[in-house]
């Protein structure tokens, strides 16, 4: 497990356009001195989701941004500095967390060009009174195995939130990146739940173990893509 720092960026308002919000956030990330994020990534939402899919994708654009940095604070001054909070049509949050990635992403990125495949992105907050030790064994020691089990899964990153910014940062808990070859590894219900013949016994056992852990009134899925704008070792 490693310790990261994303920050999530949302249009202040609902005339913004997803491709003016990956843009402007692009550009303020490159702001930021590499010596902090010699490893850097922006995962958006460039297309406009499916509408008939059994994953509730949102129609809302949003912008995640995931680094790694040997300082944690001096970064959160160089965004600060670099005005990352006062976007004029981003907003921005920053999310300290644990990662770990059960399955290792199946392809190397290239600086600048999108990574192959399709990506499905999963913002959520825990079921309400769960503690964390029994959040974490029920996601990690049984969802995730499932997941693995059941889904065509080319990579798998679990972020944990450890602590966010500002204090009225959307309360979130998980942060969950997973990668799979093709739209139809994603989109075909069949295909996505492990075959037509486990297809719908596969649903059932996965919507039964989630609401064990996430609170699903405020879950977010996205349809994402990524672009690494620096992948120095880190």
């Amino acid at each position: 497990m490693r310790h990261r720092v994303q920050w999530i960026f949302r249009p202040r308002t609902p005339a913004v356009p997803r491709e003016r919000l990956e843009q402007q956030v692009v550009e303020a990330c490159r702001s930021v001195p590499a010596e902090l994020a010699p490893r850097l990534k922006v995962t958006t939402t460039p297309d406009a989701p499916q509408r008939w899919t059994v994953i509730p994708f949102s129609s809302r654009p949003v912008a995640l941004v995931s680094l790694d940095t040997p300082d944690r604070d001096r970064l959160h001054a160089a965004a600060m500095q670099a005005g990352l909070d006062r976007l004029h049509e981003a907003t921005f949050e920053r999310f300290d967390v644990a990662t770990s990635t059960p399955v290792e992403v199946a392809w190397t990125p290239a600086v600048g060009e999108p990574s192959p495949g399709v990506e499905l992105l999963t913002l959520f907050r825990r079921t309400p009174g769960l503690d964390d030790e029994t959040f974490l064994q029920r996601w990690h020691g049984v969802h995730t195995p499932m997941s693995i089990e059941i889904h065509p899964l080319r990579g798998y990153i679990r972020n944990v939130v450890q602590t966010r910014w500002p204090a009225d940062a959307t309360p979130l808990d998980g942060i969950v990146e997973e990668y799979f070859d093709t739209r139809r590894d994603l989109l075909n219900p069949a295909v996505f739940f492990g075959g037509a013949l486990r297809m719908i016994p596969n649903m059932v056992r996965v919507a039964w173990d989630i609401r064990g852990f996430i609170d699903l009134a405020t879950i977010e899925t996205y349809w994402v893509t990524e672009r690494w704008l620096r992948v120095e070792p880190g």
